[in-house]
């Protein structure tokens, strides 16, 4: 009867081990990208099942396969995008980021042969009723789990609240949710209502200024007045800045509404901008024939298609992730480059072009608000009577310090004589009593004369 129960116990632990190992290779991972991920896939059972019953091939193929969607929900996190095609476009790009990504292939690679040397060794001797034992205990600890936690994912970032969960059934649900979808309707993009933008000033300008910045500001919602000057204190305080006008504008949407209601005057009925054909020639870019027509954006090309339609605007040069693969730099609010690390492209554009047309859309300022991509905190929430642990102080945190940067930017002799416009893409998409500080479905603006 011992004997009995300790080769029972016996089998337990030797399937805990096959089973953590995997996981344990890419939860650490996903600690040194400093990423989210739930610890135990359970994916990974099957496999050992598989051996179990000799089927080495299959648990080898199967193996390969629930790493890839392992990998696919952890590189997302690093490298966002919408269409699993330009997985294979970014991947060139991740690996000339670090020298420590080519070494994560070769480990990964030693790991399969190491893990299937064990796995063949440990499984023979394990009976099906110590399997079926240990499966009941994973699946019953993921009922009580999912009954208890909720997680709100997205397919660019993971929260990882689980112990338990299947990383197939995650990539599934996160690549087929409603907001994805609409990336492949078919159809005309444009609706024949124009729209109201701020960019109409240069769009109805009779002279259109030789030197232009042009800022759609992630998350810059409308709060009162005493917030907003406060906001931008340090840029009207500047003795480079001949004139300011600050504003607000009405919309509702997402970001990539914004951007087309600033860059082409128009709305859209779905985000499949990628198939689009026609309806881009009198988008401002293309407009401006005697410009240089820059963009940036610091995180992937392949996130919301901008690699596809930039050009199709009339953009001659774009900035993405992936042209700074040198580059040290992250930010987490969503996955990218940290903006006041870019800010060096702008100086030197302009100090290249005289006539020049830079678009920027600012990135660290998303929801979630991440304060770990707060190196400088320059706003005292409990001074405006804002909770201080609120997703609407850390929204103006970071508002308040991009403001700090955008400020240092204006004081090189680079922006000289430019015109520079900030308007938010949409107001801060916060629930409850947040939105009580923000003016509902408004975005504010700023127009700025350099000297």
């Amino acid at each position: 009867m011992v004997t009995s129960s300790f080769c029972f116990m016996k089998n337990i632990y030797i399937i805990l081990l096959l089973f953590f190992l995997p996981n344990l290779f890419w939860q650490l991972v996903a600690f040194f990208f400093n990423i989210e991920r739930n610890f135990f896939n359970i994916d990974y059972f099957l496999i050992i099942l598989a051996i179990y019953y000799k089927r080495i091939y299959i648990g080898l193929l199967l193996f390969i396969f629930f790493s890839f969607f392992d990998f696919l929900n952890l590189f997302s996190q690093v490298f966002p995008f919408i269409r699993i095609l330009d997985l294979f476009y970014l991947l060139k790009y991740s690996l000339l980021a670090s020298y420590a990504n080519f070494l994560l292939v070769f480990l990964f690679l030693f790991f399969l042969y190491f893990y299937f040397i064990k796995l063949k060794t440990y499984i023979i001797n394990i009976e099906i009723k110590s399997l079926l034992i240990f499966f009941n205990i994973l699946i019953v600890g993921l009922f009580i789990q999912n009954s208890w936690i909720k997680e709100d994912s997205r397919a660019w970032r993971i929260e990882a609240k689980k112990i338990i969960n299947s990383q197939l059934i995650q990539t599934y649900e996160l690549r087929n949710e409603g907001f994805l979808d609409n990336f492949n309707i078919q159809g005309d993009i444009f609706s024949e209502k124009k729209i109201a933008s701020f960019s109409q000033n240069i769009f109805l300008s009779a002279e259109t200024p030789r030197r232009i910045l042009f800022i759609v500001n992630e998350s810059w919602g409308v709060t009162n007045d005493e917030i907003q000057n406060y906001l931008i204190k340090d840029i009207k305080n500047n003795r480079n800045i001949i004139s300011y006008k600050m504003g607000e504008l009405k919309f509702d949407g997402f970001t990539l509404n914004g951007e087309i209601r600033e860059l082409c005057q128009k709305n859209i009925l779905h985000f499949n901008l990628k198939d689009q054909v026609t309806g881009f020639d009198q988008c401002l870019p293309n407009k401006l024939k005697n410009h240089h027509t820059i963009a940036m954006h610091g995180t992937t090309g392949a996130m919301y298609d901008r690699k596809y339609w930039y050009p199709k605007i009339g953009f001659k040069k774009y900035y993405f992730r992936e042209n700074f693969s040198n580059l040290n730099s992250r930010c987490y609010s969503f996955p990218g480059l940290c903006d006041q690390d870019l800010t060096f492209i702008i100086q030197r554009e302009f100090k290249e072009n005289r006539e020049i047309f830079f678009y920027w859309l600012t990135l660290n300022t998303h929801i979630n608000y991440d304060l770990r991509d707060l190196r400088i905190d320059l706003f005292n929430c409990k001074e405006f009577n804002i909770n201080s642990n609120s997703p609407s102080c850390r929204n103006l945190k970071l508002q308040k310090q991009f403001f700090y940067h955008l400020n240092q930017l204006i004081s090189t002799p680079e922006m000289k004589n430019t015109t520079i416009y900030v308007v938010g893409d949409h107001s801060p998409p916060l629930y409850g009593n947040e939105k009580t500080i923000f003016k509902k479905n408004t975005v504010a603006t700023l127009v700025l004369k350099v000297r």
